[in-house]
């Protein structure tokens, strides 16, 4: 059994939101968003390699969420879902943890985390998540 890390509470995102990750030279890589927090997200994609830890840049987007511009990153881990994966391709899940966001992708990502919350209809402080973040 793991321990949870986490000391921000996670949204779930249904299947309404997507990450790309942009590196310098390598292929942009989306995923779907698992689940999101004040402080990062979870992804789920289907590559044939895996994404190193370290610095990044991530989009987020989808049907009903205007898209982020860049968002600073740190991908803490990536890790294959072997009951998912076959041959060449494997379906894998990394962590992201946010490093800087602007405060109109801060609005933006307040809006796509307050959609799952009335979802759910659990209460999430929107208010603290600028605090957590470097405006730029």
């Amino acid at each position: 059994m793991t321990v949870e890390q986490r000391r921000l509470k996670r949204f779930n995102t249904g299947n309404e939101a997507f990450a790309a990750f942009i590196r310098p030279n390598e292929p942009v890589i989306v995923g779907k968003i698992m689940d999101i927090s004040h402080g990062g997200l979870a992804v789920r994609y289907l590559a044939n390699g895996k994404l190193e830890e370290g610095l990044a840049e991530v989009r987020i987007f989808g049907p009903n969420l205007n898209p982020t511009n860049r968002i600073k990153c740190k991908i803490v881990y990536d890790k294959i879902l072997s009951e998912e994966s076959w041959d060449i391709f494997s379906v894998r899940r990394c962590g992201v943890k946010f490093s800087r966001i602007a405060s109109f992708d801060t609005a933006k990502l307040k809006v796509l985390m307050k959609a799952q919350r009335d979802l759910v209809k659990s209460p999430m402080p929107l208010d603290s998540f600028q605090d957590r973040h470097v405006m730029l």
